[in-house]
């Protein structure tokens, strides 16, 4: 849950979201060279956000329209994901 938090601080462009994009999770401000290193986080909390996300509303479509093979490519596709994210 907290990836979402901070992907839609991010996503809605809310004080904290910037405060967080150039600190990520550092107390202090950061230099360039210290952000791109906090990048990944950034990136992993914005797709995580828009990508759940939609995989939500995929299944649930796929659940109302009775789309099985919908519901079993939008399993596949969040697994991957999910092993892309934890590399």
């Amino acid at each position: 849950m907290s990836i979402y938090r901070y992907g839609s601080e991010l996503l809605h462009g809310t004080y904290f979201g910037v405060v967080h994009y150039w600190r990520g999770s550092q107390s202090e401000e950061i230099s360039v060279s210290g952000f791109e290193k906090v990048w990944l986080e950034h990136f992993v909390g914005v797709f995580s956000a828009a990508f759940f996300g939609a995989a939500g509303v995929v299944e649930a479509s796929a659940a109302k329209f009775d789309l099985p093979t919908l519901k079993k490519e939008q399993h596949a596709l969040i697994k991957r994901t999910k092993a892309l994210i934890a590399d």
